[in-house]
């Protein structure tokens, strides 16, 4: 979308700051429950920034109001004049009858309107074959069919339409024609996430975009996002994004804003800093607090002239003095007390699973061990969800069977969740789970309360209403719940959806102490280094079936660094995207990827050929527009050319982006 706006500008010392986006002073209330209030922040053209904190406290609330989606109630929110603007949230696109291409084609983007015009003229002219007014309506659509056709070129539309191309098949959309109603859940906030990347926009705000996708996809978006010079508004769990594509973090924290200039770990070190100046700050208001109290102790009881200044000034200082609740992770560890693991903790036994007679798990046979940590990897619908179903027995194999040890007990985070009551505060259905206390593992005991708080669930979030928590309140109740079960065998199917980066840091730290087997679905990098040591990898190719690999997700990087060129993806402008460059990443660093030993004789020849062939099919490419822009009277002519054209061209790409990893190989050589 196109903002009108304001031009914003703000004077600091004695430079210029052009902010292309200013907030002034701005409040939500939702639900009786205040959000933010007069927060204020501005944001410069291509600055990129993380906006982070815990679940419910107003990220995606914010998110739509910048996007001109939900009104604030009170405050105001300015943009540079004819700012474009696309953006992407976690609600779904509604199911509709519409086109896969036509949503794509609802944007602002002069390119993909004139793509669009040219695609309904085609369609046009295809459909004219009868008529008393056939010829002189088919030289009216010619006509703009040829000044369409020069304009694309002038814009070098059809370029983008290959970049567009590119960038739907790396969410496997494939089929244009398809009605939105036909996709699942995930593709749909596939294709939105899609059409905000295609949309050619100044500021580009993303809410957790990598939900519902594996982790070469989202490998892939960093490189995308990376290299484009739009601003970047981002919500998200992943820490590695927020490390490697943010330049400043802003924290919504007890309905204020926090800024930080710098990328995650500087946000980590920053506000670390910032609670120890409070908890400094806390100490010496409680010191001034008690002095002011001893002050007022020794006046008169019957003498009336106590400053009223200083009865205001003690009430002031014992505000300041109240305990505050810890943000840090470190401070909320929840150890259950776990049911001790037999000998015989669960067997899988060459099981089976198909659908619509495709094998997606077939002839998997294995026996887990005490304490293991395994994480599952592998591209979206490879089977990851169906194995762990059948491990838990939830869902029967077609072949073979699972059997659990007697002590063996399960604790399930899924997609799905758990049904939650509604009519019934928080605090009354954890005690109705838990009692008033829980045993920890050191024989001490928690109360749901504290329990609670330790989850970010406060006083006023604890005796709210269920039904009225948001989406990712419920989520961090219903692990809660599954914790609270004592379970000794842990199975998490993409536990980073839906939980915010507090949280998931609490979870790391309770497995870290957790006495029992994990097994994990994830997509989230930075939670598969912390968390696992071994890895069950699902194969691109269903016929290589499960394979194991002992390490974390950083270490099974490293090793497909040496397959990295020949696998590696196309971003939109034609580069490949090299998956060495994110391998061993720890944090924030990353290895320069090892040079190759040796350039074959097969890709020296290669390499020459593939020069020869894209000066041919550039050749080509040019005498086809060239037929196109002359004008031709014979649609059915047209139309065999404009199919060349696009296979041309997606030859074309494909020659540049494999000629570009060789050119490399000789780069490193030289």
């Amino acid at each position: 979308m196109v903002i009108p706006g304001l031009f914003v500008v703000l004077k600091a010392g004695h430079n210029i700051v052009m902010h292309i986006l200013s907030v002034e002073n701005l409040s939500l209330e939702i639900a009786g429950k205040t959000l933010f209030k007069e927060i204020s922040f501005g944001m410069q053209a291509s600055e990129k920034i993380g906006l982070i904190g815990v679940n419910g406290c107003g990220k995606s609330s914010l998110m739509r109001i910048l996007a001109g989606q939900q009104e604030a109630d009170s405050g105001r929110v300015d943009y540079r004049r004819k700012l474009r603007l696309a953006w992407s949230d976690q609600r779904l696109p509604e199911h509709s009858s519409l086109l896969v291409k036509d949503y794509i084609y609802q944007t602002q983007s002069p390119r993909l309107q004139l793509l669009r015009r040219y695609e309904q003229i085609c369609q046009q002219l295809a459909e004219t074959h009868t008529g008393s007014n056939r010829q002189h309506k088919t030289g009216r659509l010619q006509n703009e069919l040829d000044e369409i056709n020069h304009q694309l070129q002038a814009e070098d539309a059809w370029t983008f339409e290959q970049q567009i191309l590119s960038i739907l098949r790396e969410f496997g959309i494939t089929d244009l024609n398809q009605p939105i109603e036909s996709l699942s859940g995930g593709m749909r906030k596939k294709l939105a996430l899609a059409q905000a990347l295609i949309d050619e926009s100044d500021l580009l705000l993303l809410d957790e975009p990598t939900n519902h996708l594996d982790a070469a996809t989202v490998e892939w978006l960093e490189s995308y996002v990376k290299r484009r010079s739009a601003a970047l508004i981002l919500v998200t769990h992943d820490r590695y994004l927020l490390e490697v594509l943010c330049d400043r973090i802003l924290e919504i924290h007890d309905q204020r804003i926090f800024s930080y200039a710098g990328s995650w770990q500087t946000w980590l070190e920053k506000r670390a800093e910032r609670e120890e100046l409070a908890k400094r700050n806390q100490a010496g208001a409680l010191r001034r607090y008690k002095g002011e109290l001893e002050w007022l102790r020794r006046q008169p009881k019957a003498r009336g002239t106590k400053s009223k200044s200083r009865i205001e000034r003690a009430q002031a200082l014992a505000e300041q003095a109240k305990p505050r609740r810890e943000t840090d992770h470190a401070g909320i560890r929840f150890e259950s007390g776990s049911q001790r693991q037999g000998k015989r903790i669960l067997s899988a036994h060459n099981i089976g699973k198909s659908w619509n007679s495709h094998w997606v798990v077939r002839n998997f046979d294995y026996h887990f061990k005490q304490n293991e940590r395994i994480g599952i990897i592998g591209p979206n619908g490879c089977g990851k969800s169906t194995l762990l179903a059948m491990l838990v027995q939830r869902l029967q194999p077609d072949e073979g069977s699972v059997s659990a040890g007697v002590n063996t007990s399960f604790g399930v985070f899924d997609q799905l969740g758990l049904d939650l009551p509604t009519g019934q505060r928080v605090m009354d259905y954890v005690r109705h789970n838990m009692g008033d206390a829980v045993v920890m593992t050191d024989g001490s005991k928690i109360r749901a309360a504290d329990l609670l708080e330790r989850f970010y669930f406060d006083d006023a979030l604890a005796y709210r209403r269920i039904e009225l928590l948001s989406g990712g309140e419920r989520r961090r109740l219903q692990l809660i719940q599954v914790l609270l079960q004592n379970p000794n065998f842990l199975v998490l199917d993409e536990p980073g959806n839906d939980l915010d980066i507090q949280t998931l840091a609490a979870l790391e730290d309770y497995l870290q102490n957790f006495n029992g087997c994990v097994l994990t679905v994830s997509h989230d990098r930075y939670f598969l280094d912390r968390v696992v040591n071994r890895l069950l990898v699902f194969d691109s190719d269903p016929q290589k079936g499960l394979q194991f690999f002992e390490g974390n997700y950083s270490d099974w990087l490293q090793q497909q660094a040496p397959r990295a060129a020949d696998t590696s993806k196309s971003l939109p402008n034609g580069q490949p995207v090299d998956q060495r460059n994110v391998a061993q990443r720890q944090s924030t660093e990353r290895p320069q990827r090892p040079p190759r030993k040796r350039f074959s004789y097969k890709e020296q020849r290669e390499f020459k050929s593939l020069e020869d062939r894209i000066a041919q099919l550039e050749q080509r490419t040019s005498e086809i527009n060239a037929q196109i822009a002359a004008g031709i009277e014979d649609y059915t002519e047209l139309e065999r050319l404009t199919g060349e054209l696009q296979a041309t061209s997606a030859e074309l790409e494909t020659s540049y982006e494999r000629w570009q990893v060789l050119a490399e190989s000789v780069e490193e050589l030289e």
